[in-house]
């Protein structure tokens, strides 16, 4: 009970809050006192015992009080440290953050001036090679003009249908990707790019008879990307854990912290996600 009170008092600041702090925890030294005295008095039969709570008193609550300042005192310091920990931590965690934004930013910035270079130096009759660098170019586009804090609905969904286009030049015949969407309301507003790792994990293996199924609903305030592949078995030397997945799930857990859902699910030959996003 005494550290409960101790832990409580400590949040409070000022210096009216704290001679109210001091005056309580004496009137609560006090009362444990005089009722410990008047018990063994009680139990002694011991006569004049008034003069002893005064002097009971006089004596113990200031030794008290010192020790509820020392513990008080310690308790602040560790909270202190705790706050400074974790400020500490969050401003790394920010640093980190800005560093790979620049990153990511420079990037496809150089390969969108390249692309615009070689677009002119590939040949007039190579359609299918201007084709494919004009939509890598919309993609690059995207990522550094078009993206703000939040994009409608409607944008993302150009963005995935422009990716598939891309996707499709250099895919076989034997490949069958179906692309469908419900959504009631294409203006409402989500952060961008967070499909797209589904997505692109889905084209990786593409060969042969391979099939893709995409989804995209809405219900209420509530977005539903469920996409469904074929596996390819490749031998384990081949196979090599990509890090899109992972960083999806750290965009998740900071953007829709418990407001989304992310199951992944693997059957025989086929490989589903289904990413449920609560909107604002």
């Amino acid at each position: 009970m005494y550290l409960l009170f101790v832990k409580r008092s400590t949040n409070k600041k000022g210096w009216k809050d704290i001679v109210k702090e001091y005056g309580l925890a004496a009137i609560y030294f006090s009362i444990c006192i005089i009722i410990t005295v008047f018990i063994i008095h009680i139990l002694l039969s011991l006569p004049d015992y008034f003069r002893d709570y005064v002097i009971a008193v006089m004596v113990c609550v200031p030794i008290l009080l010192f020790y509820f300042t020392l513990i008080r005192n310690e308790y602040n310091r560790r909270k202190v440290d705790e706050q400074n920990f974790e400020l500490e931590r969050v401003k790394a965690a920010q640093l980190e953050t800005e560093m790979k934004f620049l990153k990511a930013q420079y990037h496809p910035h150089f390969l969108f001036n390249a692309l615009n270079t070689i677009y002119f130096l590939v040949d007039e009759t190579n359609i299918a090679a201007k084709e494919g660098i004009e939509l890598l170019s919309g993609l690059l586009r995207y990522r550094l003009y078009d993206v703000e804090e939040q994009v409608p609905l409607e944008d993302e969904l150009q963005f995935l249908n422009t990716y598939i286009a891309f996707q499709k030049l250099r895919i076989e015949e034997g490949v069958k990707v179906d692309f469908s969407t419900e959504i009631a309301d294409n203006q409402r507003k989500i952060h961008p790019l967070l499909f797209h790792p589904l997505l692109e994990n889905a084209f990786k293996y593409v060969n042969g008879n391979f099939y893709i199924g995409i989804r995209v609903s809405q219900q209420g305030n509530m977005v539903i990307f469920k996409i469904t592949n074929t596996i390819i078995r490749y031998p384990e030397s081949e196979q090599k854990a990509g890090i899109g997945l992972t960083n999806l799930k750290q965009r998740l857990s900071i953007l829709y912290p418990g407001r989304h859902d992310l199951s992944i699910n693997k059957e025989q030959d086929l490989f589903t996600a289904t990413l449920t996003i609560e909107m604002e």
